[in-house]
């Protein structure tokens, strides 16, 4: 669970309780929904379509303690602002990679 925020879980358990599951099982469920639609902005070459979807997933993620993954966003916004669209492009790699390195970790807490 090295790649998930420990504490975060923690206090999500505790508040959430038995919802818990659901809400790992929500984030699993829209991120790769957010990743496509993520790199339709790419192809497109839409800045303001991969500032808003990267900003959502930085949130959601960051939310439920996978600080890696809200960076790896955070980088594409930035450079969504600064109009670097080359740099934001090439971060969707980064963020695929952050995710599927998250991801067995999440799943594990879906039960």
């Amino acid at each position: 669970m090295d790649k998930l925020d420990a504490e975060t879980i923690d206090t999500l358990k505790e508040v959430l309780g038995d919802e818990f599951g659901l809400l790992m099982e929500t984030f699993l469920e829209d991120v790769p929904v957010k990743l496509k639609q993520l790199n339709e902005a790419v192809q497109q070459n839409d800045v303001e379509a991969l500032e808003r979807l990267a900003h959502t997933l930085k949130g959601s993620s960051g939310n439920i303690g996978a600080h890696a993954l809200s960076s790896a966003c955070a980088t594409m916004v930035n450079a969504c602002r600064q109009k670097d669209t080359e740099q934001a492009a090439g971060q969707l790699d980064s963020i695929i990679a952050e995710f599927e390195a998250v991801r067995p970790a999440l799943e594990a807490l879906k039960t």
